[in-house]
């Protein structure tokens, strides 16, 4: 894996406020949300991605994120949702997307595993979370790239790398946002994974 990872600042303590939002206790989101806010990324940016960190880390670590993002940027977010709705033809043309030719073939395996959170994953996950706006789908692939490394979701995270290259990240971009999730994992199981990660950028 090359060392040059093309992430600009901003982009690189987004990723990093992600990866302690999916990961940290209270007081490291806090600081890593703040590092995020000197390096420009604005509140509303930074909500949608706190918004995200349930998908990854559940609901607790998400309600913690939020805490911390109130905390640091000294404002709630207004009393009435005003985006949340399904996007029920955005959310299947981002799965499709994500997984390209084989977006059939993992949608049958889902439905193997549990139809019930199959639905809940085009429902919720594709068309209420991650078709929303706010954030770019490529931003959001990166995120997931960072938060699945950390996480060491193996199957989930070449996935994501491809989904990523899809949606226009460079392979520079994606290695970053690996780099980003991984640092904290041993070094066994990132040579590991950054092999994974290789293997699908040169398929991509």
């Amino acid at each position: 894996m090359t060392r040059s990872d093309t992430l600009s600042p901003s982009s690189r303590a987004l990723l990093e406020s992600f990866v302690a939002a999916v990961s940290d206790a209270l007081p490291r989101v806090r600081r890593a949300l703040a590092d995020a806010r000197r390096a420009g990324v604005g509140e509303a940016k930074l909500r949608e991605a706190m918004r995200m960190v349930h998908l990854f880390g559940g609901f607790p670590r998400s309600l913690t994120a939020l805490e911390a993002l109130r905390d640091v940027a000294g404002t709630r977010a207004s009393r009435e949702p005003t985006t949340d709705r399904v996007r029920a033809a955005a959310g299947r043309a981002t799965f499709d997307r994500i997984y390209g030719r084989n977006a059939g073939a993992v949608r049958a395996w889902l439905r193997g595993l549990d139809p019930d959170v199959t639905r809940w994953i085009e429902e919720h996950a594709y068309a209420r979370v991650l078709s929303r706006p706010g954030l770019a789908p490529v931003e959001r692939e990166l995120l997931a790239v960072a938060a699945l490394a950390v996480s060491r979701q193996e199957r989930q995270l070449v996935s994501h790398v491809l989904g990523a290259r899809r949606f226009g990240a460079t392979p520079g971009r994606v290695r970053g946002a690996f780099r980003v999730g991984a640092r904290r994992l041993t070094g066994k199981v990132r040579a590991r994974l950054a092999r994974r990660v290789e293997d699908a950028l040169a398929s991509a």
